[in-house]
Parts: C-alpha cells; structure tokens; sequence
C-alpha cells in the first residue's frame, strides 16, 4: 500500500521521504496483522494517520493527549484498553487511536505503538 501511493501521488512520495529520513523522530503506529481484514486497503491519508513527526511514549497517552499525525489531522490518544469502558475525550476532526497491544518499542529514529487495528478517517 506504502509503495503503490508514493508512485502513485507527489505526496505519498514526500510521505515516504519523512518516513526514510534517520534524522527525524517520529512516532509510528504499527497496527499488528490480525487488524487487517481480508483484502483491506487503506488510502492515502489514512496511511498518513500513521506518522507523527512527534514523539510520544505511552506515559504521555494516558492523558488523552493530542498528536498531529503526518496527514495534517490529530490523533487522540486513549489509554483504553479490553475491559476498560471509559471514552475517549471527543475532539472535533480528530482520529482516536485505542487499542493499543504494544506501546513503547523503542527505534533509532523515534517509538513505534501498535494498535489492534488500522486508523482511518471516518
């Protein structure tokens, strides 16, 4: 999917370059496999969701913190967890990310998180 939009548009083109640069950290959103759905494909600014030029470790999360994400929207960070029936707080144009099986894995160039399942613009 990664591939196909930077030949496809300029700006997946420019959204591959952020991710390749070593000297920017980031944050990614790795969801792990099981959340992808037989023959899903995510568009552009959905895979765009899943960057942020922002460093963000899971202490942090707990706060239902904001994070721009690479697409130009935020992203809403919850803690929430299995079990957990709380909500995340609602910001107006924002994705929530929840769900998240791993938090904190450490990388040269920023933290990875991987969520249950994919983020996408509603």
């Amino acid at each position: 999917m990664l591939l196909s939009y930077a030949n496809a548009t300029p700006r997946g083109l420019e959204f591959l370059d952020f991710l390749d640069d070593e000297r920017t950290y980031k944050t990614l959103f790795v969801p792990v496999n099981e959340g992808f759905v037989d023959n899903m494909t995510l568009s552009g600014p959905d895979l765009e969701l899943h960057a942020s030029n922002t460093t963000l470790l899971s202490t942090n999360a707990s706060q239902g913190a904001l994070l721009p994400a690479h697409s130009g929207l935020s992203l809403v960070v919850s803690d929430l967890g299995p079990g957990n029936s709380s909500r995340a707080p609602e910001v107006p144009g924002a994705v929530v990310v929840s769900r998240v099986i791993t938090w904190d894995i450490l990388a040269f160039n920023g933290i990875i998180h991987t969520p249950a399942s994919p983020l996408a613009v509603s």
